[in-house]
């Protein structure tokens, strides 16, 4: 095996790995636009489902509180008055 083998360009190497990695975006204005807009859709989506979840989690919550606190006050029995 010679030495010509293992010889290779950096510069060319540099370029097709950073070509490999690099994202690739539409040329076409009109896919530029519609790409950007999903994406913010897509986010718009994620946040508003993220709210939803939180703010149902939050009401099932003082549900369960308040109904835990109406059983708790109607089955506990009265105590007698303690006297010294």
């Amino acid at each position: 095996m010679t030495t010509q083998s293992f010889r290779f360009n950096p510069q060319f190497f540099q370029s097709r790995m950073r070509a490999a990695f690099e994202p690739r975006t539409p040329r076409n204005g009109v896919l530029r636009f519609l790409m950007r807009a999903l994406g913010l859709g897509v986010l718009v989506a994620l946040v508003v489902l993220g709210a939803v979840v939180g703010v149902t989690l939050l009401a099932v919550g003082q549900c369960i509180a308040c109904c835990a606190g109406a059983v708790l006050r109607s089955s506990a029995p009265a105590r007698a008055p303690i006297r010294t």
